[in-house]
């Protein structure tokens, strides 16, 4: 890749209050996605937190014929391994690169890790934001599952 991304061309990460934000520049870091790169795959937990800039990933319901279903798409809106946040794994799921480009990348430490560290506040917040999303992705989709009916 030419150029290369910043976190705030994300927009979860730039929604995030500035002193979190700047507590986290450190641990952050840029990487390059290429198509068809799996980011994470089973029912373990993620090493990693993606931040989407330029790159679209989709997350694969994995069947058990193994096949897969495409469950949505994540660009510069989102994150890939919310699982890590929420501690719940237990569909088995793939994460696949759909449009190569860039991403921001955060180690995915437990939790008990991560308050160790001392930036529990930080992983609650991120947590609480990505809690948000979900409910906003939840009532969007009632709401358009409603406009169809009729």
């Amino acid at each position: 890749m030419t150029s290369s991304c910043t976190p705030v061309d994300n927009q979860l990460l730039a929604a995030l209050p500035d002193a979190v934000l700047q507590a986290w520049l450190p641990c952050l870091e840029t990487v390059d996605l290429a198509l068809g790169q799996v980011l994470h795959e089973g029912i373990s937990a993620p090493g990693h937190l993606f931040f989407p800039t330029t790159a679209i990933v989709a997350p694969l319901l994995v069947l058990r014929s193994g096949d897969t279903a495409a469950m949505a798409v994540i660009g510069r809106e989102g994150m890939v391994g919310t699982s890590a946040l929420i501690e719940e794994w237990s569909m088995p799921s793939r994460k696949v690169v759909q449009c190569a480009g860039q991403a921001v990348r955060l180690n995915a430490p437990a939790p008990s890790g991560h308050a160790a560290s001392g930036r529990r506040a930080e992983w609650a917040n991120l947590k609480g934001r990505v809690r948000e999303l979900e409910r906003l992705v939840a009532f969007l989709l009632a709401e358009k599952s409603s406009a169809n009916k009729k």
